[in-house]
């Protein structure tokens, strides 16, 4: 169903949580904002970059978007963890490149729903190369992709998805 989150959250009041406002974050952050169906925040370390402090964000988030960088795979899932624990989202979407075991990790240590989707396109064109590619979707169980599926849905008209399962 184009254009609705059919998928139910835990409120009538879907709140989206961006961590990493840069090349990737920040488009994502602006196309999420300006569908108008969602609460959404944006945090980044850099405070010149960041929408909202970490104490301005209203708990629980329903969906948690990563969008930095993965040096070394142990600190990356430590850091997305600890953002878990802290805003506790029934849903973690991993748009960063990661190591192939990233999400099955997070899930393991974190019970909660995660999907890698890598972002495709040039990032300086990003917000119009997020629509224009086929958006992948790796999910750790069916329940993780529906509800991935349906909030990108929501976000990209004319979006074309390919889901898999790890």
């Amino acid at each position: 169903m184009v254009g609705s989150v059919v998928y139910v959250f835990r409120s009538d009041v879907v709140r989206v949580l961006v961590l990493g406002l840069g090349e990737v974050g920040k488009p994502l952050y602006e196309i999420i904002l300006k569908s108008g169906r969602y609460v959404v925040y944006g945090y980044d370390v850099n405070p010149d970059k960041s929408r909202n402090s970490l104490d301005e964000i209203e708990k629980p988030v329903d969906i948690m978007h990563v969008c930095y960088p993965c040096s070394s795979k142990s600190l990356f899932v430590d850091s997305v963890v600890s953002y878990v624990l802290r805003f506790s989202p029934s849903l973690v979407i991993v748009n960063s490149t990661v190591p192939v075991g990233t999400t099955e990790e997070i899930y393991a240590k974190t019970n909660v729903d995660v999907v890698h989707s890598p972002v495709r396109g040039v990032h300086v064109m990003m917000k119009e190369h997020l629509r224009f590619w086929i958006k992948y979707i790796g999910a750790v169980n069916k329940r993780a992709a529906k509800k991935a599926a349906e909030h990108f849905r929501s976000l990209l008209s004319f979006l074309r998805l390919f889901i898999g399962l790890y």
